[in-house]
């Protein structure tokens, strides 16, 4: 008689899961215009995909990030409502940073993806710092300054376009991760 003997063996690997606080997390954009500097917060931030550490080293896998254009707040609605037209809303009511990949070199890290703006696309390397903070939280900070023309975003003008946007924009975050 032959007796087969089943053996489970477990492997716990120090792998380590994490999720977005979106409530913690912060995403500014910062302009200048003919009249003064501006700065527009993104009230809303979807998440998808995840985020490990093992060892000290951080990786995503299928990470994004969403916001609603309708979601930019100025806090005057003439340039909220001149910015929405601007970036055609209607049509792309989205910004999307997605395939979101970390490259880590020596410490330092890149996030590598696609950055979607009125329907165009982009590939982008943007340096990053990753920090541990209180309460097994990460903060992932970083900033990214494109101009808005190559995005297909003419800079809104108001009063008859005396006062304009300038084209460059800075896409600032801080991105709040919580061991889940």
């Amino acid at each position: 008689m032959l007796t087969i003997i089943t053996t489970r063996v477990l492997i716990f690997l120090a792998l380590t899961s994490f999720k977005v606080d979106t409530h913690l997390s912060s995403v500014t954009i910062d302009g200048t215009s003919t009249l003064h500097d501006w700065e527009m917060n993104v009230e809303k931030i979807s998440t998808s995909g995840s985020i490990t550490e093992e060892d000290g080293v951080y990786a995503t896998s299928n990470l994004s990030f969403t916001f609603p254009v309708a979601g930019l707040e100025r806090g005057k609605d003439a340039m909220n409502t001149n910015t929405y037209k601007a970036m055609s809303y209607e049509k792309y009511p989205n910004v999307t940073f997605s395939n979101i990949q970390l490259e880590n070199n020596a410490s330092k890290y890149l996030a590598k993806g696609d950055l979607t703006i009125t329907g165009t696309k982009k590939n982008i390397s943007i340096p990053v710092s990753i920090s541990e903070i209180e309460n097994e939280r990460v903060l992932i900070k970083g900033s990214y300054t494109f101009n808005m023309s190559s995005f297909g975003v003419e800079p809104p003008e108001v009063m008859w376009g005396t006062i304009t946007k300038g084209d460059e924009v800075v896409i600032n975050f801080n991105i709040v991760i919580v061991k889940s």
